[in-house]
């Protein structure tokens, strides 16, 4: 049997400015925030682009880098949903979130774990390239299988500490690492 992630995700609602030249003008005085989901698994996408929509807010699905680069600069969405490990058509999730990371933004939240028994060499890796790319990480629980997941996030942390980074969190539950990013 294949197990995999369960996400909750909640979004806050937002207020929008309102200007003759907004795109996103809109006839109501609130509006759900305006997420982009970059995202190539087809059956995830429409999970979550569905998901989004169903509870009101405004959604574009992009399934490569380029493209979503391309789109964020233009439409400057309220949050981004970001398959980092992309396949690499044109660009990787990495990439993506390299571009993210010069655009002008409020701050720049990346939450990730990584699978048990798998690749245990790159954990460190991803947690430097991690924290030099985003203002702040969140650490947490991502399909442990049968290893310790404090171990995996213990692994990945190694990497962030030899940036000397303070700017993460350790936090096992996926559910309460979604309501600390959340909030």
């Amino acid at each position: 049997l294949k197990k995999g992630s369960t996400f909750t995700v909640s979004l806050p609602l937002v207020t929008l400015a309102r200007s003759g030249d907004d795109e996103r003008e809109t006839d109501e005085k609130q509006a759900h925030a305006h997420v982009i989901i970059v995202e190539d698994d087809e059956n995830l996408a429409a999970l979550l682009e569905a998901e989004l929509k169903d509870s009101g807010f405004r959604v574009k699905l992009v399934k490569e880098g380029k493209e979503a680069i391309a789109l964020i600069q233009k439409e400057k969405p309220d949050a981004v949903v970001l398959d980092i490990m992309l396949e690499e058509h044109d660009t990787s999730g990495w990439d993506v979130l390299k571009a993210l990371k010069q655009l002008e933004h409020r701050k720049l939240i990346v939450m990730f774990g990584c699978g048990g028994e798998r690749d245990r060499e790159k954990r460190p890796i991803m947690g430097k390239i991690a924290a030099e790319l985003a203002d702040f990480v969140v650490l947490t629980s991502d399909n442990p299988r049968n290893e310790d997941p404090k171990k995996i996030l213990l692994d990945i942390e190694v990497g962030i500490n030899r940036e000397r980074k303070d700017n993460y969190i350790l936090i096992e539950s996926r559910e309460k690492a979604i309501e600390y990013v959340i909030e």
